[in-house]
């Protein structure tokens, strides 16, 4: 298993092309970076919440080969943004079971490619103060909507 060594993690999510699809499959997949030279694969399944009907992402870490259990996770749409710069998506990432699970805050921005060609999710995972963390991000900041403005990407 690679293992966390950074305080901050960046990634990407892309839409799984139409002729790629599967009953059941992801939505998105990509990967997140853990060094230069190290990443682990995410696949993105969009979800509703049994409460709130809301859609949301939820996410599966391939954290390794084999055995290795995944970790899984859950990104929301942020409903308003204080400002241009804000996230469009955000959410956590699981580091175990239960409630009082350590977790891990992750960030998206919608974005194109250079050539104008390419929709993607660009994220960022954060570990706070160089730990995991117990709670999840404050409702203040964001809660699950859909006041993110949609370009071509399906969630």
């Amino acid at each position: 298993m690679a293992s966390l060594n950074m305080q901050k993690y960046n990634g990407a999510l892309f839409t799984v092309a139409a002729d790629r699809k599967v009953a059941n499959g992801p939505l998105m997949t990509g990967l997140i970076n853990l060094t230069e030279k190290d990443s682990v694969e995410m696949a993105a399944f969009i979800k509703t919440g049994k409460e709130s009907g809301k859609e949301y992402l939820s996410l599966k870490i391939q954290t390794g080969k084999g055995d290795t259990a995944p970790l899984y996770g859950r990104l929301f749409r942020t409903e308003a943004k204080k400002s241009d710069k804000a996230a469009d998506y955000f959410g956590a990432i699981d580091l175990g079971a239960g409630d009082n699970a350590p977790e891990l805050r992750i960030a998206g921005w919608k974005r194109t490619s250079k050539d104008g060609k390419t929709q993607f999710v660009s994220l960022l995972i954060d570990v706070p103060n160089g730990k995991p963390e117990s709670a999840t991000p404050p409702a203040a900041e964001a809660a699950p909507g859909d006041a993110a403005p949609d370009l071509d990407i399906p969630f």
